[in-house]
């Protein structure tokens, strides 16, 4: 006969495997997770763990163009905010406690710190972007919006969509849109360029370039109200 291994041994060798195995899958699923959300803070949902690829530098504009007066007019109001409230649902979802703010002064069509700096404050349109995303705890940038008050999170500063092609009377099917993050306390700022496809009347992401950060010529005022 052959010797049986105590039953005590074998079943603490079990749970012992049992546990290890149970730990690396934390460890992996934490660490997946914590990729998924990036640094800004985004929730993760079925369509953020769909990567969105990333697109070259155009060639033909210069890198201090985000786009022009004309680019825009073709945009038509209520295109313009299903375009910018599906980059708000699609990537900068806010996670756990955290909230987004949307800037009320858009970026500028040319990407300087004081072309953004001269552009004015429009309530209307951060209103409009934040009830365009759907989504809860994203707030117009104000003193007096109780629901994201307190809490952390980033601004969101959105320039106007910028059609790339055209299908005849629908109008725009492509567009450029460009969304700088500021974060309250912590995390990183930067500038992110999305291409926007329309397919079957609805908007989504395509693709998406970070940017370089814009040389420091002049000041830019905080974001936040009431910050120096």
């Amino acid at each position: 006969m052959y010797a049986q291994p105590a039953r005590s041994s074998y079943f603490s060798s079990m749970l012992t495997t049992a546990q290890v195995i149970q730990s690396a899958r934390g460890v992996v699923r934490a660490a997946f997770l914590a990729v998924a959300a990036g640094c800004a803070g985004t929730a993760v949902t079925r369509e953020s763990l769909i990567p969105i690829p990333e697109h070259l530098p155009r060639q033909s504009t210069s890198p201090t163009v985000r786009g022009t007066a004309h680019g825009a007019s073709l945009i038509a109001p209520e295109q313009e905010f299903a375009i910018l409230g599906e980059v708000v649902r699609r990537f900068y979802r806010p996670m756990m406690q955290q909230a987004r703010w949307i800037d009320p002064r858009p970026l500028a069509h040319a990407r300087t710190r004081q072309a953004d700096s001269l552009e004015k404050p429009d309530g209307d349109w951060a209103i409009a972007i934040a009830s365009a995303a759907r989504v809860r705890r994203v707030c117009p940038l104000s003193e007096a919006n109780e629901q994201c008050k307190g809490l952390a999170g980033g601004v969101l500063r959105f320039s106007p969509p910028y059609a790339v092609g055209t299908s005849g009377r629908d109008g725009a099917d492509s567009a450029l849109v460009y969304v700088r993050y500021t974060p309250v306390s912590y995390g990183v700022e930067g500038e992110i360029e999305f291409f926007m496809v329309r397919s079957g009347g609805a908007w989504r992401i395509a693709s998406k370039r970070s940017l370089p950060e814009i040389a420091a010529t002049t000041g830019q005022a905080s974001p936040f109200p009431g910050s120096p």
